[in-house]
């Protein structure tokens, strides 16, 4: 199973009651959303607990749907060791009311990891049937390489193992332990990825910000699930009817009639509009909010219209 185009993310669960979670979850299946993203610092795990409240009550969903989460982010540091990734997805399957996740995200880049004993834990789980994929999130591409790189190492030695073990030479064409996806801030209001490669060469800030991350990215086929796709900055609010775009909202406003659809499916159209963007990940708790967004999936922009968008975010082309 692959994630849908537009994830519901639980960050704001916590919030809610039963019953409007319950709604919440009805409507996104409803509107053919069946992927959720979890992480165990969402409230300290008592997001996770109450989606795996929700899902113990509807065990039948299990199977029909997508259930990623995230480790690594402690209270005032990072911990990406083997231990602390062990233990964290016991915790998070606990909590969650099952026994495997679809995808297990490192949340953000520990100074202190070792990528090999990171590589460890996730072959370790990926054995276990514990989780099925593998996914980094805040990382720069050369901290995505390294933990490439360790997952490679992992892949050849166990695959010589088991050739030996069976007594013969054939060994998998694919790598058995890979990383599947990325996820990173992307959106009208915070488009460090995209400046970078349109500014090549220029001498100015957009021109060095990530390290050519989005075309490391696709280069390796690592779909980046982009989060906060209606947020600029880093959690400063939203762009949408924020005078600090008023332009931005002037061109939304004017696709919304072109496309029939809301200014939210616009922009998060436009992030899917980027090649190797395969999902965006919607933070909402409001049901009438998501069927507003649901049908960003099916919107392709032409390349004038994503193209003014981007340049009525404020950014321009050299």
């Amino acid at each position: 199973m692959v994630p849908t185009k537009v994830i519901l993310g639980m960050m704001r669960i916590n919030s809610l009651s039963e019953a409007e979670l319950e709604k919440l979850i009805d409507t996104s299946l409803s509107l053919g959303i069946n992927s959720f993203d979890n992480a165990d610092i969402y409230a300290y795990g008592k997001c996770e607990e109450k989606f795996g409240a929700f899902l113990s009550q509807h065990q039948n969903l299990r199977e029909k749907i997508y259930i990623q989460s995230k480790c690594g982010i402690c209270k005032g540091y990072y911990d990406l060791s083997k231990e602390h990734i062990l233990s964290s997805v016991d915790d998070s399957l606990k909590r969650l009311h099952t026994d495997y996740l679809d995808m297990l995200f490192l949340h953000r880049p520990d100074v202190l990891m070792e990528e090999d004993e990171v590589a460890e834990a996730l072959a370790e789980l990926q054995n276990a049937g514990k989780i099925r994929a593998i996914g980094v999130s805040n990382m720069s591409a050369g901290q995505t390489e390294l933990i490439m790189s360790a997952l490679q190492r992992k892949s050849i030695s166990d695959s010589n193992a088991e050739a030996s073990a069976a007594e013969t030479h054939c060994f998998p064409d694919t790598q058995k332990y890979h990383i599947s996806a990325s996820q990173l801030q992307l959106s009208l209001g915070h488009t460090g990825m995209i400046n970078e490669w349109v500014n090549v060469n220029m001498n100015h800030d957009n021109a060095k910000n990530t390290g050519g991350l989005l075309e490391f990215l696709r280069l390796h086929k690592i779909g980046i699930q982009a989060w906060s796709p209606l947020q600029h900055g880093f959690f400063k609010g939203t762009f949408l009817e924020n005078d600090k775009y008023e332009r931005l909202n002037q061109r939304l406003d004017v696709f919304s009639e072109t496309y029939s659809a809301s200014k939210s499916a616009i922009a998060l159209a436009f992030d899917l509009r980027v090649p190797g963007v395969t999902n965006v990940v919607v933070g909402t708790t409001k049901p009438e909010h998501l069927k507003d967004l649901a049908c960003a999936s099916q919107i392709t922009l032409s390349r004038e219209d994503w193209y003014s968008l981007y340049l009525a975010a404020g950014n321009g082309l050299p």
